[in-house]
């Protein structure tokens, strides 16, 4: 039970992920002679390219809709909101002569006159109009609809998403106040902007349990912060309690405190919660001091995010997602890189645990290109009680962290860890996480470590008793471009010929040398890039001029295959043309700088090479793989090398 601006809207989106038919939809308004009588009509009409699978013209008439025919659909059914439902129509740009009566034909042009104090009734719908512009204005909403027949705030029309633009300063201004939801409120498709403060508020004030608001599509752009309940400009009376909260592929972007931060403030009391709060599929991107900020959360999760550059190099505590007092949540398959902080603090990290945390699971996440560490594990007053607790029962697993630490941290080197440990957190479990650290050609030696338990100023070597670490991966990341061989990369060769890891471990020095006199020869494999019996089959020129001479292929790819036009493929696993022509953002690289890129940071990120081979479906294929490697792209290729191509395993794009 939805309203049928929606219904239809929904249907297009599922039906849009059939890609086996080529479609084009076209609406129709609904029938205002069937709706005067208590009926809804709503036609459509399906245009395909083949004229034998068109869809006839169909209608829904009350609860009953006439049986498409076609071989597209078996069914299609809705049920049908009652009339007393409403669509409001709002438009900035509306030269109506009519008088404003919130119809399609008549709409409000302004969001602080007839919608200032909205009241809905259960299942009402406010729809903004598309490319159009609302300064200064503000939306109240006091009430909601029920859960099954939502309030609904989104747009019509085509073009870019309706803005909400701007408030004079005041310490609680936002653009959307949400308040005592009881029902579901949905936001969809709008875009927040140039606000002093703040674009979505949550106000609950009167009642003990409010809730279930979905916002989802939305954008927050150019303003102190993006979504927030409490977060020092208003601080939750001790009954509020808010449950169901999801956010859902939005943009939050250039904000200077954060994206989303619900922080109900330290009153002393433990009953101030956010229950089931769902962050997804969303991109946060500059977003300040915190992207993520959670206190006092229970139950929920944030999923599948990209998070760019978060942190201030002018204020302690930055972090990506912050955590305090929060407990059963789980952090999985997020993205996040770049975190950054000033210079003489521990911060900057990609996840915070900053205090009071219990039962959270980090798991499947990529955090690479920080300051700080990738993860920090610590203890402060910012407990909800504000008192001091270490965290307990995290579980940090199947995670990938590299090339963090860009900015050590108050001038000990020692610090320079993926995972920083602060205190004796009891039950904590840091398990099958893969770790790339980086290499520093200056000194010749690894400049970061897996883990520190921070201890008297320096790290300790054993971890607590209370604690468990254990079957975590190590491996090394060279990022000296200039020095790069791209025929050999130390950490793949070792990882690929455990032979090789066994006798040398990831000592470049020696694994240089044995490829160099022995291994070129043996037609071993140094690099993902360079495969001699494959350059050697897919060449018929280099069969008559070289022969299967390894080391000549090997020096004819460096010197001359790699820097043709378009580029020799040159392994199974990667062809520069197709490399290079599959992803925009290195398409203007040299042939040679494509490949430096692969293996830096394209395997990492779970990029594919050629048209025979991914490493991301290799791992999504195999449920054993997604056990063993998670995310971590680079082990599970040298599994394939290892083991899965004698074993007949198989991952085309």
């Amino acid at each position: 039970k939805i309203p049928l601006a929606h219904a239809f809207a929904i249907t297009q989106e599922v039906i849009s992920h059939d890609l086996s038919l080529d479609k084009q939809l076209v609406f129709t308004k609904p029938s205002q002679e069937l709706a005067s009588k208590q009926q809804i009509c709503w036609k459509a009409s399906w245009i395909f390219s083949n004229p034998s699978r068109q869809i006839h013209q169909t209608s829904i008439v009350g609860n009953q809709m006439r049986k498409i025919t076609g071989r597209i659909f078996a069914a299609l059914m809705f049920t049908v909101i009652p009339v007393s439902a409403k669509t409001w129509y709002v438009s900035s740009s509306s030269t109506s002569p009519m008088n404003e009566t919130g119809s399609f034909d008549a709409p409000f042009r302004r969001l602080d006159g007839s919608l200032r104090n909205f009241s809905s009734a259960e299942g009402d719908t406010v729809l903004l109009k598309s490319g159009d512009k609302w300064y200064n204005q503000t939306i109240q909403l006091s009430s909601s609809g029920s859960k099954l027949k939502p309030l609904v705030i989104s747009s019509y029309g085509s073009g870019a998403q309706p803005q909400i633009i701007g408030l004079q300063a005041s310490e609680d201004a936002a653009l959307i106040f949400i308040g005592n939801s009881h029902g579901t409120t949905i936001i969809d498709n709008i875009k927040f902007s140039d606000n002093p403060k703040m674009g979505i508020r949550l106000t609950f004030l009167k009642e003990p349990d409010n809730g279930n608001i979905v916002i989802r599509n939305c954008t927050f752009e150019n303003m102190e912060s993006g979504i927030g309940y409490g977060y020092g400009y208003y601080t939750p009376k001790d009954s509020s309690h808010v449950k169901n909260v999801q956010v859902d592929h939005c943009l939050f972007s250039s904000l200077i405190k954060g994206g989303l931060l619900f922080y109900p403030g330290k009153t002393g009391s433990t009953g101030i919660s956010v229950e089931n709060l769902n962050i997804s599929n969303s991109t946060f991107d500059r977003c300040g001091l915190y992207s993520i900020q959670l206190n006092a959360v229970k139950y929920g999760s944030a999923t599948n995010n990209t998070i760019t550059q978060s942190g201030d190099t002018s204020q302690i505590g930055s972090a990506s997602i912050y955590l305090a007092s929060v407990s059963d949540y789980i952090l999985d398959g997020n993205r996040i890189h770049n975190s950054i902080r000033e210079d003489k603090n521990p911060d900057g990290c990609g996840i915070d645990f900053e205090t009071n945390n219990r039962r959270i699971i980090a798991q499947n996440n990529i955090i690479n290109n920080g300051h700080g560490p990738a993860i920090f594990m610590y203890w402060s007053s910012d407990a909800i009680d504000d008192s001091v607790h270490e965290n307990s029962d995290i579980t940090i697993t199947r995670n990938v962290f590299y090339n963090n630490n860009q900015n050590p941290s108050i001038g000990k080197s020692e610090y320079n860890a993926e995972i920083l440990i602060a205190g004796n957190h009891q039950g904590a479990q840091i398990t099958n996480n893969s770790a790339y650290l980086r290499y520093d050609y200056s000194s010749s030696k690894i400049s970061e470590r897996l883990y520190c338990l921070m201890q008297n100023g320096s790290c300790a070597s054993v971890p607590l008793a209370t604690m468990t670490i254990s079957g975590n991966r190590q491996g090394v990341l060279y990022f000296d471009y200039a020095a790069m061989d791209i025929s050999f990369e130390p950490n793949f060769y070792a990882s690929t010929y455990l032979d090789l890891y066994n006798a040398f471990g990831y000592n470049t020095n020696a694994l240089n040398s044995h490829w160099n006199s022995f291994g070129v020869r043996e037609g071993r494999i140094a690099s993902p890039i360079f495969d001699a019996e494959f350059y050697y089959i897919a060449h018929p020129d280099l069969q008559i001029n070289i022969g299967k001479n390894y080391f000549a292929l090997r020096n004819h790819f460096l010197n001359s295959g790699i820097n043709e036009t378009p580029g020799r493929i040159s392994s199974e696993i990667f062809d520069v043309s197709y490399y290079k022509n599959t992803y925009p953002d290195i398409a203007t690289m040299s042939n040679t700088d494509a490949c430096k890129h692969f293996l830096t940071l394209g395997i990492l990120e779970g990029r594919t090479g050629s048209r025979f081979f991914s490493v991301k479906r290799y791992v999504e294929k195999y449920a054993d793989l997604q056990s063993a490697f998670g995310v971590d792209y680079r082990s599970a290729l040298s599994h394939y090398y290892r083991n899965g191509k004698s074993e007949g395993r198989l991952a085309p794009p």
